[in-house]
């Protein structure tokens, strides 16, 4: 089961050397009524750190269980790697259910074919 967790919407720009090495931003102090506060600054995730090996890549997979996380799926797998190349596949197992039977001639049966079609997906109809 997949579980989604709150995350950041935009994270801090770290400026790195020239060198592809990256040197974490500096402690940031604060005073409070006479007390100091010393702080680390968050380093993004998408910043590299010294000695962090590179990963040429990773795939993700899984079954949703609820129809309304797929709505997460571009928030957290799509989005943060715009920059990235990403390869994307897809497989909807849609069943009938006695308040929606799937019938060839039901008008959102029609539609969902044709767009598979433009897509150049592949459908498999169970008969």
């Amino acid at each position: 089961m997949l579980k989604f967790y709150n995350l950041p919407a935009k994270e801090p720009v770290v400026e790195s050397p020239s060198n592809g090495t990256v040197t974490p931003p500096t402690a940031q102090t604060t005073a409070n009524a006479g007390n100091t506060t010393t702080t680390p600054s968050p380093v993004p995730s998408s910043t590299p750190v010294v000695n962090d090996p590179i990963i040429p890549s990773v795939t993700i997979s899984g079954q949703l269980t609820d129809k309304v996380q797929f709505m997460n799926l571009g928030q957290y797998f799509l989005v943060p790697f715009k920059d990235n190349s990403i390869e994307m596949e897809v497989k909807f197992k849609i069943k009938t259910s006695p308040n929606s039977p799937l019938t060839e001639n039901d008008q959102k049966f029609k539609r969902m074919k044709e767009a598979a079609k433009q897509l150049g997906f592949d459908l498999e109809i169970e008969k």
